[in-house]
C-alpha cells in the first residue's frame, strides 16, 4: 500500500491518531480506582505531553523496537507511534508494553489495534506484545538472577514517565 499524503496531512494524521487514543485514555483513567491509582502513582499522560515527548526522539528509523514500561492505556506508544508515520522513516515498529493494571487491558488492546491499522494505511509494519507485570520487579529479578540465565531485550527507543 503506498503513502499518498503530503506532510502537512501527514501530521495532522497524527494528531487525529492521539485525539482518538486520548479520548480511550480518559476512558481508562475514569475507570480506575482512585486509591490505587494513587497508590500506584498511576499517572496516564496526555497526548499533548505525550507529541512533546515523541518529538523529543533524535532517530525513529528502519526497524524500532519500542519499550514503554509503564503503558497505561498506551498513549506514550500512540505518541511515539503517531511520531514515526509522520517522520516517514520507519519500516516496522516492534513495541513491547508492560503495565501492572489488569483493568486498562481492554483499553490498550483498543489502542493497539488503532495503532496497527493506522500503520498499515503508512505502510508501516506495527506489532506488540503487552505483559501484565510490575516492570520494575521484572526487571530487577532478571538482574539478581544474572543475565546468563536470562537474554536482556534489546531496543531501539524507550518512551515512559517516571519513576522508571
Amino acid at each position: 500500500m503506498a503513502l499518498n499524503i503530503n506532510i502537512k496531512d501527514n501530521t495532522s494524521h497524527a494528531v487525529d491518531i492521539n485525539s482518538s487514543v486520548d479520548l480511550i485514555r480518559i476512558a481508562a483513567n475514569a475507570s480506575l480506582d482512585k486509591k490505587k491509582k494513587s497508590t500506584l502513582g498511576q499517572f496516564f499522560t496526555p497526548s499533548p505531553i505525550g507529541m512533546f515527548m515523541a518529538s523529543l526522539f533524535d532517530s525513529i528509523q528502519g526497524d524500532v523496537k519500542l519499550l514503554d514500561p509503564g503503558c497505561g492505556s498506551g498513549s506514550l506508544t500512540a505518541c511515539f507511534v503517531a511520531e514515526a508515520i509522520t517522520r516517514r522513516t520507519t519500516i516496522s515498529i516492534k513495541a513491547d508494553t508492560s503495565d501492572i493494571e489488569t483493568t486498562i487491558k481492554p483499553y490498550l488492546k483498543e489502542t493497539m489495534e488503532m495503532l496497527g491499522v493506522e500503520c498499515s494505511k503508512s505502510s508501516l509494519e506495527f506489532s506488540y506484545h503487552h505483559s501484565v507485570s510490575d516492570f520494575i520487579l521484572r526487571s530487577s529479578n532478571i538482574i539478581s538472577a544474572g543475565f546468563l540465565s536470562h537474554e536482556p531485550a534489546q531496543y531501539t527507543n524507550v518512551i515512559m514517565n517516571p519513576p522508571y
